[in-house]
């Protein structure tokens, strides 16, 4: 923008900008070069309690006879006026004209919505609110900006899918958004600049000039490769996408895809944002460790997407930015499999498993359209890490998965006076069918028993993440938890039940397996053991297992003090995974005693059925598994 002569004079006689905002301990706003103090940038940092001491003893120093304070200035909240201590800025009309545009005192902390007013006796800071006249950005409250006006010259105003579709010619909402997007990640990076100028040791998870926040902003230089990674991938507006209606989520939710399809923005509600912006974004900083990460300049194009894959199974924001007035909420994501690809490969196009088949899933009573693909395609592979057949290599990146996915859930259901549970969240299950055999797919997956095989044809992949975590259990989710069977409470003891009936099937040891002399087809006898803690957790699996086995066929079952007993009909490959849940379902519906049923010796079965169920008595169950059973089930 070019500044008229009277405009410069006019800032000469302008009181000199101050940056606020800053972290307790740095520099004091004073000694600052006086190239920063005329750009006027906030720089707000992480430590946000330290912050909120800071300004309130601040507040108590602050006396109400002083004169008014001027632009970018501190100011001091109050009950009877939204300007609070703030006085006026005189500006140049269009017509020459001086007016006095009124200032007023918003909240300095980025956890607020931008346009929040400093509460009453908080510390706030003098700018010109939206649809004022200015002459310059930094002249503008937190979340708008100094752009032309038909009326009266230049205002502060949001950068709105509105303005952006008159001044770039844009039609299509996927390239308005994407637009905004660049612009929002432009000025995240530029505040991050500055704070590399003035030689800040801490991040910047809120963009002081948009309200943007980023999880990665807590370290520079993580932000930096991972925001220009974001912006890179929308820059071409034009190619963005938007995900058609199968894609759209059950709230209405809209999907915006990158041109080369590893970013996506999702439109969210208000509440989901500002639980992200308020509390959660911080805990995501905190627990990938982001602050502490160093990445040399070789590692830089990927360095962050792997630090992010090996420290959680949270699939974590780049951006999240809004529009308040306009009610538009955005979150940036990246493609999990894009994500996971580039990690593996080093490369932003190479997917080196092949194509990905998602599954979205949510823990019973939740409704989940892919719930039951998802327990129908895993009993047909071989993912049966508590069998006593598992390649040991499994059992360990089974250990691995379920620990990292109760730390994450751990996170996700605390409880402080600021925050209630997260609620409704979703596992999304990513599977892979390679090209190539892989015995270490990495944090979160598990390879199939066919890949740890010399000879085998196949082998399969499952990744596990958790999304759309920004909801909380709050008065309204409440509600509806009450009037639809508790489908809220202990939600993240659900999630991990869910998770530990899809991977904790398995044909107890000592179990007799025998082909049924005269059977037809694929006909086996079943003799079981009686396992109290086998059979106790079919009950909290019996709807899971009912979806998943429900359609197979079983006869001549019975039992008594010692033994089960059944006959299977055609169950194929999905013995090991069914077998349990049919023995625990003939407990519970056999009246009588079964009639005689004629076997033959285990030696009589086909070479196929041997290779399958061979080696069934020789493995007990791991030490470790009843104690994370334990830990997994420990209330909420």
């Amino acid at each position: 923008m070019t500044l008229t002569a009277a405009s410069l004079v006019l800032l000469t006689y302008m009181l000199p900008l101050r940056p606020f905002a800053t972290r307790r301990g740095s520099e004091a706003d004073d000694n600052l070069p006086s190239s920063l103090n005329s750009n006027n940038v906030a720089l707000t940092m992480i430590g946000y309690n330290e912050d909120v001491q800071h300004y309130e003893r601040k507040a108590r120093n602050m006396t109400s006879g002083k004169r008014p304070a001027g632009l970018g200035q501190e100011c001091l909240g109050s009950k009877r006026s939204r300007r609070g201590n703030c006085g006026s800025l005189s500006l140049p009309g269009v017509d020459g004209i001086w007016q006095v545009v009124p200032l007023y005192c918003y909240d300095l902390l980025q956890t607020e919505t931008p346009g929040t007013k400093a509460s009453s006796g908080n510390v706030g800071v003098c700018q010109v609110p939206r649809k004022k006249p200015c002459v310059q950005d930094d002249q503008c409250r937190r979340g708008t900006f100094c752009q032309p006006s038909e009326d009266t010259g230049y205002t502060c105003q949001e950068i709105s899918q509105a303005y952006l579709r008159d001044n770039l010619k844009l039609n299509e909402t996927a390239h308005v958004v994407s637009a905004m997007l660049v612009h929002v990640v432009d000025n995240y990076l530029a505040a991050l600049d500055t704070a590399a100028f003035t030689h800040a040791t801490v991040g910047i998870i809120g963009d002081p000039r948009t309200g943007a926040v980023s999880p990665y902003g807590s370290n520079p230089q993580l932000a930096k490769v991972a925001l220009r990674d974001l912006s890179t991938s929308f820059q071409q507006v034009t190619d963005a996408t938007l995900a058609g209606k199968n894609s759209a989520s059950k709230s209405g939710a809209s999907f915006i895809l990158s041109g080369d399809g590893r970013f996506m923005l999702k439109s969210i509600r208000e509440a989901e944002y500002t639980a992200l912006t308020a509390h959660i974004v911080e805990q995501l900083a905190t627990a990938g460790n982001f602050a502490s990460l160093s990445c040399t300049a070789d590692e830089e194009p990927w360095c962050w997407a792997a630090h992010t894959m090996s420290s959680t199974l949270l699939v974590v924001p780049l951006l999240a930015f809004c529009n308040p007035k306009q009610k538009e909420y955005w979150v940036a994501m990246p493609a999990v499999a894009q994500l996971r690809g580039l990690v593996i490969s080093r490369n932003v196009a190479h997917l080196p498993w092949g194509d990905v088949h998602y599954l979205d899933v949510k823990p019973l009573p939740a409704k989940s359209n892919a719930r039951p693909e998802l327990l129908k395609a895993m009993q047909k592979r071989a993912f049966l890490p508590m069998d006593e057949s598992t390649p040991p290599e499994q059992q360990r990146q089974w250990i691995n998965l379920e620990r990292s996915l109760l730390r994450d859930i751990e996170l996700l259901s605390v409880k402080t006076p600021g925050q209630p549970l997260l609620v409704d969240y979703s596992l999304l299950f990513e599977l892979y069918k390679p090209p190539m055999k892989v015995t270490d797919p990495g944090h979160g997956c598990l390879s199939s028993a066919e890949c740890f095989e010399d000879h085998a044809l196949t082998c399969w992949i499952v990744c596990v993440s958790i999304i759309d975590y920004f909801v909380t259990f709050g008065p309204m989710r409440k509600l509806e938890s009450f009037f639809k069977g508790g489908k809220f409470n202990a939600y993240g003891t659900k999630a991990i039940d869910m998770l530990s009936c899809i991977f904790g099937q398995y044909l107890p040891s000592g179990t007799q397996v025998s082909e049924v002399q005269g059977g037809s087809g694929d006909t086996i006898f079943l003799l079981f053991q009686r396992l109290t803690w086998v059979f106790g957790q079919q009950e909290v699996c019996e709807e899971y297992m009912e979806i998943a086995c429900g359609d197979l066929k079983i006869s001549g079952g019975g039992y008594n003090e010692n033994s089960v007993w059944y006959v299977a009909h055609d169950f194929g490959d999905r013995l090991r995974f069914c077998g349990s849940y049919w023995a625990s379902r003939t407990i519970g519906s056999v009246k009588e005693e079964p009639r005689e049923v004629h076997v033959s010796s285990e030696k009589s079965l086909s070479p196929s059925y041997f290779h399958r169920l061979q080696g069934l008595s020789k493995v007990s169950l791991p030490p470790w598994w009843p104690a994370v059973h334990r830990l997994a089930r420990r209330p909420q």
